[in-house]
């Protein structure tokens, strides 16, 4: 959440504010904020679940028996954007990037090469802010990349961003090993 001035009547408002609620002041267009279609560019989507899949109930059925039919369940709470304008239907992660997820992208590669200052005026420029709310964003969107403000006023990578997926690939293997284990165990207990 960013706080920022108003164009019209400088009225500190929350970024998220399609308009300004002192003057009216239309902020934010439609198109500014939302995803689009990858095929037609429309913004006029809308989110559905995927329900229960009979063919796959039927397939489970035939391979495992009653208990079979839960395979129907597989991927039902999975999201689907359905674009209203040309009936295309597809993953919230194929949608088009919004203008203001491609500003943040460019705000976070200022911070990866480390280049506060030119961040902080880009942030100030792009959504119209003081610099004190710039860095604020600026904290903000970086904490989700692996990045944090040090002491010196320098953004610098955490060490979860650095080192975040070998970590993770550690306990995976860590995890693999300890099931075999048990299952060497087991097979050599019979």
């Amino acid at each position: 959440m960013l706080f920022m001035n108003c164009p019209e009547c400088e009225t500190v408002i929350l970024d998220t504010m399609a308009s300004c609620s002192y003057c009216g002041y239309q902020v934010i267009t439609p198109e500014e904020n939302f995803k689009k279609c990858p095929c037609c560019h429309s913004t006029n989507l809308r989110s559905t679940q995927k329900g229960f899949n009979v063919d796959n109930a039927v397939k489970g059925y035939a391979l495992f028996g009653d208990a079979g039919v839960l395979a129907g369940h597989i991927g039902s709470k999975n999201d689907r954007l359905h674009c209203l304008h040309c009936d295309h239907i597809f993953k919230p992660s194929d949608a088009l990037l919004s203008i203001r997820e491609i500003n943040d992208l460019k705000l976070i590669d200022f911070i990866r090469q480390r280049n506060k200052a030119a961040a902080i005026q880009l942030c100030c420029e792009l959504y119209n802010v003081k610099e004190e709310s710039a860095l604020n964003y600026l904290k903000s969107i970086s904490q989700f990349k692996g990045y944090a403000l040090g002491e010196d006023g320098e953004f610098y990578e955490t060490f979860f961003g650095k080192y975040g997926g070998l970590i993770i690939f550690f306990v995976l293997l860590f995890g693999v090993a300890i099931f075999l284990a048990c299952m060497i165990f087991i097979f050599n207990s019979y």
